[in-house]
C-alpha cells in the first residue's frame, strides 16, 4: 500500500495498493501470448470509486458513454501497460518421461483465484458512500521462485523463452440484470528476481503519473468529464464539467 501524491483537494487521495501472491516451484511456469489481445482490457483496477466506469460527454452535451478510468487519463499508452507480454493461457510444466504435462487449472487455483477473490473483496471494501474520495489503482502481483517460460505463438510451442513478467489475462462471464457480460482480471507475474526492476522501473512511475493526473484535474472521479469527441482525445483535452452546468 502507497499513498500518492496528495492532491489540492482535500477530498481526494489517490492510492497504490498491491495484493500480492508468492509461489516457489521446482516445476516452471509455461505462459502462452495472446493470438487476439496486445493489451490488457480495462487494465488496471481501480477501487475506491463510486463506479467502476467514468462517464464522459462531447462539448455540445448531446451523448454520454461510460469508459475506464485508464482512458480517460490517457494512461493507456504507458509502458507499464504496454510492456508485458499479454498472455491468455498459464500452466505448471511437470516432466512425465521424454514428455511434459502442463496443468493450468492448478496454477489457476493457486494464483489467479486468490488475487482476483481479494481484489473483489477490496473494491467493497473501499465503495465510498458519497463522492468518489479515494481513487486507487489496485495491482495483482504473483510473484514466482521458479523458471517462466512464454511460448510465443502456437508454432513456436518447442522453442519457449526465459521471460521475467507477463501479463495473464482472466475473462470471466458474469450475469447482470441487464445482460450477461464478461469481466477481465490481469495479473502481473513477475520473477522473484526482476520483482525490484519491476516495482521501480515500471510501477511507481505508472502510479506517480496517475496522481499527478488526479491533482490536475481532480474532478474527473465525480464522472464530470469533457471529451472533444469519443473517438480519441490527448490529456490536455479533457474538460472537468462545471459543476454548476445544467
Amino acid at each position: 500500500w502507497r499513498r500518492l501524491t496528495p492532491t489540492r483537494e482535500s477530498s481526494l487521495a489517490p492510492e497504490l495498493r498491491l495484493l500480492i501472491e508468492c509461489k516457489k516451484s521446482r516445476q516452471p511456469f509455461v505462459f502462452f501470448r495472446s493470438v487476439t489481445e496486445s493489451v490488457a482490457p480495462r487494465f488496471p483496477a481501480f477501487a475506491g470509486l463510486s463506479r467502476d466506469l467514468l462517464t464522459i460527454s462531447t462539448p455540445a452535451g448531446a451523448a454520454t458513454a461510460d469508459i475506464h478510468p485508464t482512458s480517460l487519463l490517457c494512461l493507456q499508452s504507458d509502458h507499464y501497460v504496454l510492456d508485458p507480454p499479454a498472455c491468455s493461457v498459464m500452466s505448471r510444466a511437470y516432466p512425465k518421461g521424454e514428455k511434459v504435462d502442463l496443468s493450468g487449472s492448478e496454477a489457476y487455483s493457486d494464483l489467479v483465484l486468490p488475487l482476483t477473490k481479494g481484489l473483489r473483496h477490496l473494491q467493497v471494501q473501499l465503495r465510498p458512500e458519497r463522492d468518489p474520495w479515494r481513487p486507487t489503482v489496485v495491482l495483482l502481483v504473483a510473484v514466482l521462485d521458479a523458471p517462466m517460460l512464454l511460448v510465443e505463438s502456437p508454432t513456436e510451442a518447442g522453442d519457449p523463452s526465459f521471460c521475467p513478467w507477463v501479463r495473464v489475462v482472466r475473462r470471466e462471464p458474469q450475469e447482470t440484470i441487464r445482460a450477461p457480460r464478461s469481466r477481465f482480471y490481469s495479473v502481473d507475474v513477475v520473477h522473484k528476481d526482476y520483482l525490484s526492476t519491476y516495482l521501480s522501473e515500471s510501477v511507481f512511475p505508472f502510479a506517480e503519473l496517475f496522481a499527478a493526473r488526479c491533482q490536475e484535474k481532480p474532478r474527473l472521479f465525480s464522472g464530470r468529464a469533457i471529451v472533444p469527441s469519443f473517438e480519441s482525445w490527448q490529456w490536455h483535452e479533457v474538460a472537468e464539467e462545471s459543476r454548476n452546468r445544467q
